[in-house]
């Protein structure tokens, strides 16, 4: 009796943890939406769930036979004739960030051959506004803070008479948690541009399993940049944001070394928080004589001196607030003889009209007002300048425009579940500028040579520059804020851009090991203060 009692409490104990595990797991999805049922790829198994678990309203639709793709998830849709507002409701049920992408391609269904424009709307909130076209692909992309056991809401709304909103896929990717250092977690934010510099316009890079974490890399080449490529055999240390290698071994240099790279990227609304992501690697194996130093300015204002590792994607962030327009100049420093180069960029906008990553927010109560009433006025007003004197008190020092740079180890193996959450600890996301300049001397980490600080610069304030602040291209072509659209060739054996139809494999993803990022770092450290 006594060893059977036991066993069940030892069994019970089991299922209680099992139980655990698979409600603290974090999962990926992927919803083809107007499947008739889910199925798993030929040729590689990737699952795709079929959308009528996750909205009830909608019809199904396939696009024409003139317009199939070898992406399988593309040739069916979800259309909305009825109502002005359907919307999904998708879970994110672990305490972390989500990365999640919307894809639409009209594919003639309805053989109008005139695409629909709506809105589109993530927990209430537009998102973006949805332009269509017979051989496009439109890929919206935003990265979600969940506080867990929460579900979001995606809504397609149609904002003209006869044009009814449609939906290809959705897909929902858990981050790791180092990933995009310095997001503000109270906030959604949204991709306005993601560019491949020195890649061949037919070569996009669309997500999994080219990019571990399924982002849509658009390939360009600005008007009066030289497309080289890194000479290195593969790259061997990439920042934790994890780029695709393709991303990062091509690059775009200026044409002579008194040339800068100038940037500029605009949005379609003003007073915008941004967040920039510069990719870098060094292309060539230098001579003894040969130096390339990059000098990085956001409005004028110098920001950092970086110096690319062969070899190595060094990277850099930084965030800024926009007014009308955000304008990025590379330049080669003075000690430099080598021009200019970049390999790629990120620029997210963070969620406007007081849209956080919480759905529908509500303005918070004044706690000391609400003691003050109960109360009494006096004790109320005491409690009131108590507060007022901590906030003063604890207020940390202005931000003048959040930067850091880093290159880390990325497994070589890295194919691991993408649901498995990294084991890192959160990393400070209320990093200074002025702290990052400290740490240029020597306190970097993990490679402290490619750093370089000039005390006679003063440091990008993004407080003082709001003046000229959106985040475009300065090129040939018009910016294409948000709506990154991908055209496509189509027919019954098209291919999407010269990608081939296997663009849709089983999520998979780097798992990050915090005790072994720590050997790679120490490692690493060791090498630049030896070399």
């Amino acid at each position: 009796m006594g060893m059977s009692m036991e066993i069940h409490v030892l069994l019970l104990v089991l299922l209680l943890a099992v139980k655990a595990l698979s409600q603290g797991k974090t999962t990926l999805l992927r919803i083809d939406c107007g499947a008739e049922s889910s199925y798993d790829t030929f040729d590689d198994g990737s699952h795709w769930e079929a959308d009528e678990n996750y909205i009830a309203s909608g019809t199904n639709e396939n696009v024409s036979t003139n317009s199939l793709t070898r992406l399988t998830q593309l040739n069916t849709l979800r259309v909305f004739k009825k109502g002005s507002r359907n919307c999904y409701t998708l879970p994110t049920p672990t305490a972390t960030r989500y990365f999640i992408k919307a894809s639409f391609f009209y594919g003639n269904y309805d053989g109008r051959s005139k695409g629909p424009t709506f809105d589109l709307q993530f927990n209430g909130n537009k998102w973006a506004t949805i332009e269509t076209s017979s051989t496009t692909i439109q890929y919206q992309e935003v990265i979600h803070t969940s506080q867990g056991s929460n579900n979001v809401s995606i809504c397609l709304v149609r904002t003209e008479d006869k044009q009814f909103p449609f939906i290809s896929t959705l897909e929902i990717w858990p981050l790791a948690e180092n990933m995009y250092y310095g997001m503000k977690r109270d906030l959604a934010w949204i991709k306005s541009y993601r560019y491949n510099y020195g890649a061949e316009q037919t070569k996009w890079i669309i997500g999994y399993p080219d990019d571990p974490y399924n982002r849509v890399w658009e390939p360009y080449i600005p008007s009066g940049l030289t497309q080289v490529t890194s000479t290195a055999f593969s790259i061997e240390y990439t920042s934790v944001n994890f780029p695709p290698d393709d991303a990062i071994t091509v690059a775009v240099e200026a044409q002579d070394l008194s040339d800068p790279i100038d940037l500029q990227f605009t949005f379609a609304t003003t007073n915008n928080l941004t967040y920039i992501v510069f990719y870098f690697t060094e292309v060539s194996f230098l001579g003894e004589n040969d130096t390339r130093y990059i000098d990085i300015y956001i409005n004028n204002n110098f920001l950092m001196t970086l110096v690319p590792e062969y070899g190595n994607c060094s990277w850099a962030w930084a965030t800024a607030q926009s007014i009308d327009s955000l304008m990025i100049q590379l330049k080669a420093n003075e000690n430099s003889t080598l021009p200019p180069v970049i390999s790629a960029i990120e620029v997210y906008t963070a969620s406007g009209d007081g849209n956080p990553s919480l759905p529908n927010p509500k303005r918070k109560k004044n706690l000391a007002l609400i003691i003050g009433l109960s109360v009494g006025l006096p004790v109320g007003l005491l409690l009131i300048l108590v507060s007022i004197y901590f906030i003063i008190w604890r207020k940390p020092n202005p931000v003048q425009g959040q930067v850091t740079i880093a290159t880390v180890s990325r497994p070589k193996n890295g194919h691991d579940q993408a649901q498995a959450q990294a084991q890192a600890k959160p990393q400070d996301e209320s990093m200074s500028m002025s702290t990052t300049i400290a740490s240029t001397q020597g306190l970097l980490r993990p490679s402290q040579n490619n750093i370089v600080n000039d005390h006679h610069r003063q440091p990008i304030d993004t407080q003082e520059n709001v003046g000229s602040s959106y985040v475009t291209l300065a090129t040939s072509r018009p910016p294409q804020p948000n709506n990154q659209s991908l055209t496509v060739a189509t027919g019954s054996s098209s291919t999407v851009n010269g990608n081939p139809g296997n663009q849709d494999l089983a999520l998979q993803a780097p798992d990050f090991n915090q005790e072994e990022l720590n050997k790679l770092l120490e490692l690493h450290s060791n090498r630049n203060r030896t070399s």
